[in-house]
């Protein structure tokens, strides 16, 4: 699935023109990894969706319906304080980084009007929703705190400075010339879709590969054609956004990748993302639920079975307890019989119609009082146990 840097060029572009001036009406978090925001611009309601799905991470304009819970979540209330009420004054995107900047001027709690921004970070698993005072530059709550130690270049907490994601050493498109673009390719080093990739910002591996492709092993004035129309798209804002159907299906807005046979074009970005990921995440999250729930069964079943050896076990050791109840009482009416020090003790089993002996175990450290008594009290213990096992 390619939600990159152009795609979200495309989206941000989009919302801009379509909520830019609008008011937040409402503000709901649906699940741990979305939020809907209701947004009132030219007499129409629209809802847009922020997801920091580790799988479908997006943004854009939806017509799904979600159900909200009874009790919003911390964030949820937080965002609602801040920006509830709001106007959007801009929806940009951070150069070709997968990175949404949503300015939103509202008023505080004394009526003074004050700016907020909402910035979203689409990167897979790392996704986050983090709301900042961008006077102070200081954070107010994010969807997902992240401390020091779980990342070392920033901390996303409450009253931290907001510190954008490190760079990665690429070069933005739109910055660059035919000819520049040209000179940073080695042709001698091969893999151009690779070269492509690491050299600018904001690429997916298939679109990399769909213009090394169209080049055809072609020469500098080749490249810096493709080049040419691929930054005049992205300037122009032209975009074609489609789906792309097969044994793995994928999307994007320019026309470069797979064969038009196979594609289903949409006027808006937003439609396009909106039939890709629909159920995706709701069918993910149902899988997840499943996975959970199958391992909870499967780890309460082995504990069961655990249990029932163990009472079975038990049981069987709680069989013998008639057998210290009678040592101990025989022990107790032979104990003239046994010394100090003794290991056993052989006496007269009366409770045997046939009179037999019986030779009973002693602790030579204990006297004949308590070896009777410990007797007894294996008795009840076992008996105890017995009870406890049937009921």
């Amino acid at each position: 699935m390619a939600f990159d840097g152009i795609v979200t060029r495309a989206v941000s572009h989009e919302l801009n023109q379509e909520l830019s001036s609008g008011r937040i009406t409402k503000i709901y978090q649906p699940t741990d990894t979305e939020l809907i925001l209701t947004i009132r611009q030219n007499g129409q309601n629209k809802q847009l969706l922020i997801s920091i799905h580790p799988n479908y991470a997006r943004v854009h304009l939806t017509d799904e319906k979600f159900n909200n819970p009874k009790e919003p979540p911390m964030y949820c209330m937080v965002l609602r304080k801040h920006l509830g009420a709001g106007f959007i004054e801009s929806i940009e995107q951070v150069e070709l980084e997968r990175i949404i900047h949503i300015t939103v001027r509202s008023k505080d709690e004394i009526g003074d009007e004050k700016k907020k921004k909402l910035i979203i970070e689409i990167m897979g698993k790392h996704s986050n929703v983090i709301l900042i005072d961008p006077e102070r530059n200081m954070i107010l709550d994010s969807f997902k705190h992240i401390s020091s130690l779980q990342n070392r270049h920033r901390s996303i907490l409450p009253g931290q400075t907001y510190v954008a994601p490190p760079e990665q050493g690429k070069l933005n498109p739109l910055d660059l010339d035919s000819n520049a673009f040209v000179r940073k390719l080695d042709f001698n080093q091969g893999r151009m879709d690779r070269q492509i990739l690491n050299l600018l910002m904001g690429l997916s591996p298939a679109v990399s590969k769909a213009l090394e492709e169209k080049t055809y092993l072609g020469r500098n004035e080749q490249y810096e054609q493709i080049f040419n129309d691929f930054k005049t798209n992205l300037e122009d804002h032209e975009y074609q956004p489609f789906i792309l159907n097969g044994p793995k299906d994928d999307f994007h807005v320019l026309d470069l990748i797979g064969s038009s046979k196979f594609k289903t074009y949409f006027e808006r970005t937003s439609d396009m993302l909106n039939e890709f990921y629909k159920g995706k995440a709701e069918r993910d999250r149902v899988k997840g639920m499943t996975h959970d729930l199958m391992r909870f069964i499967k780890n309460e079943r082995d504990k069961n079975e655990r249990k029932i050896k163990k009472h079975e076990k038990t049981l069987k050791k709680a069989e013998k307890a008639d057998d210290y109840q009678k040592k101990g009482e025989l022990l107790t009416a032979h104990m003239h019989m046994v010394k100090p020090g003794d290991e056993s003790v052989t006496v007269v089993d009366y409770y045997d119609p046939e009179q037999n002996e019986m030779t009973i175990e002693l602790n030579p450290n204990k006297t004949p009082s308590q070896n009777a008594q410990h007797y007894f009290k294996n008795y009840q213990k076992l008996k105890k146990i017995k009870r406890n096992c049937i009921s």
